[in-house]
């Protein structure tokens, strides 16, 4: 089987942004983020929040109704964002799933060179990992074909090496 984190496409010139405290996503409670001043921003299907010590995932309705399908009990904190004249309204969700141990079988390394442990990962199709002290989500083939069926905006795929 074949394996890919899914990343923000770093070719998005100005992908959709805003600030909040890592409070609001702890809370683990809807709330609204106002952006401001509307500007030619690029919507896209997944925003990383990085904090000091945490990542949050946070991904577009679509997106989320894919992650849905494939696992049964993923955690979900819709935020919505929009701006002063309320013309932008856009539904994203935090998404909670709690993190596969051990699967990263060599540390230290550069991103392309990550390799896994395929028996933790078999049969799920969905991981949250830790590598390199970042956050990251790991998805198999099946996954990642679903997602490029809908045509996704502002989304990378890096193929990572199964042992």
């Amino acid at each position: 089987m074949e394996y890919f984190l899914i990343l923000p496409d770093s070719k998005v010139s100005k992908p959709l942004k805003f600030t909040a405290k890592e409070k609001q996503f702890l809370d683990k409670k809807p709330f609204v983020v106002n952006i401001g001043k509307l500007s030619d921003m690029v919507v896209v299907d997944i925003i990383l929040m990085k904090f000091l010590f945490n990542s949050y995932f946070l991904l577009s309705e679509g997106l989320e109704k894919i992650f849905q399908t494939y696992v049964e009990n993923i955690d979900t904190t819709p935020i919505l964002i929009t701006d002063d004249k309320y013309k932008l309204n856009l539904v994203y969700y935090v998404v909670d799933i709690e993190a596969t141990k051990d699967v990263v079988a060599n540390k230290f390394l550069k991103l392309h060179d990550m390799q896994i442990r395929e028996e933790l990962v078999k049969g799920i199709p969905i991981h949250k990992i830790y590598y390199e002290k970042q956050t990251y989500i790991l998805v198999n083939r099946y996954v990642v074909e679903s997602i490029l069926r809908r045509f996704p905006a502002g989304i990378q795929f890096q193929e990572v090496k199964a042992i």
